[in-house]
């Protein structure tokens, strides 16, 4: 579902070295929400609808063209599936999924983006702590009157939905989890490339593991919590160019 120009809002995460996460794309249709990265136009997103499912995958289109990847033989284009409630009291919520984007793994290269007088960037944190953009459904009157556990951060985004409920972004800036680091070299997996046709997608085997570009996402659950890890490959594999022990897909 394609967004038009005044519903679509694109983020990411820089930080004063002029080191970069991947802009980020959020929007709305109808009572359904959608959040994707660029880098795909679209191709590799997450979807929220008005019925309770869920998704967070790759579009059918892509996953067709990964057909012949013996590494995803018999792996369904659907990362992660679940079904959410449907009916919000008045001022409470549901947290759909969290976006981490840990300060280290910026990276020096962004991808191009015709749009980037647009993109609201948010700084990032000093070493050691996170930016966490939060994904919600929210049953409220006004957004800015949601008080943050954290001093630092704010309200990212908010769209109506026909229903009247709220489809919101917030950013907070958290302490890094103790054992992150080993998290994410032990489950990197698959990568996004920015491509001409922005359709370029794929194990880290088959990416240029050195690119400042490329960005690999790593989908857990912690705490409870569906989160999406956001971080450079280069910086995620190390300097050696070789993939972490174990790789798998999740």
């Amino acid at each position: 579902m394609s967004a038009k120009k005044s519903n679509l809002l694109r983020f990411g995460v820089k930080n004063t070295y002029g080191e970069f996460s991947s802009i980020w794309r959020v929007w709305t249709n109808k009572n359904d929400g959608f959040l994707t990265t660029g880098h795909l136009a679209n191709q590799y997103k997450a979807s929220f609808h008005e019925s309770g499912l869920c998704y967070v995958g790759l579009s059918s289109e892509l996953r067709k063209s990964l057909i012949s990847d013996p590494a995803w033989k018999g792996q369904s284009r659907f990362f992660q599936k679940w079904e959410r409630e449907t009916e919000i009291k008045q001022n409470q919520f549901i947290q759909l999924l969290d976006l981490w984007f840990p300060c280290y793994y910026l990276d020096l290269a962004v991808e191009n983006d015709h749009h980037e007088s647009e993109v609201i960037w948010i700084a990032a944190p000093a070493s050691g702590r996170l930016v966490s953009v939060g994904v919600f459904v929210w049953n409220i009157e006004n957004p800015h009157s949601i008080t943050l556990h954290d001093t630092d951060g704010g309200l990212l985004c908010c769209r109506s939905f026909i229903n009247g409920y709220k489809f919101i972004l917030l950013y907070r800036y958290v302490d890094e989890p103790q054992g992150l680091v080993e998290m994410i070299s032990n489950y990197v997996s698959y990568a996004l490339q920015p491509h001409d046709n922005e359709k370029s997608y794929g194990t880290i085997e088959s990416v240029n593991m050195e690119d400042p570009r490329i960005r690999t996402l790593i989908w857990r659950v912690i705490d409870g919590s569906r989160v999406c890890i956001e971080v450079s490959l280069s910086k995620a594999i190390g300097p050696s160019g070789k993939g972490p022990v174990g790789t798998k897909l999740i």
